[in-house]
């Protein structure tokens, strides 16, 4: 769930700056993801913190740049390295 949480910019160990550039990543509002984020990290259960992260994933457009967004917001959440394209022309 961790995992989840830091991909989508939820994750409590993640600052403001890291979370909105996360947000602008995933093309979603700022403020929509700050919102889930105060009410994942005051979710008392499993259940509400992941009802936190399908709010999020909701938002989040599917087209051909989703795969792409996604290693992105995990780049900067820290979760790897920079991820690196190979287009054979």
């Amino acid at each position: 769930m961790v995992l989840a949480a830091t991909l989508q910019g939820l994750a409590t160990e993640l600052d403001e700056e890291v979370s909105r550039r996360i947000a602008e990543c995933l093309g979603i509002a700022y403020l929509l993801l700050s919102d889930q984020k105060s009410t994942y990290q005051a979710a008392p259960t499993y259940k509400e913190r992941g009802a936190a992260i399908v709010s999020i994933l909701e938002l989040v457009s599917v087209d051909r740049t989703l795969a792409h967004r996604m290693l992105m917001a995990g780049f900067i959440g820290g979760l790897w390295g920079k991820p690196e394209r190979w287009d054979p022309g």
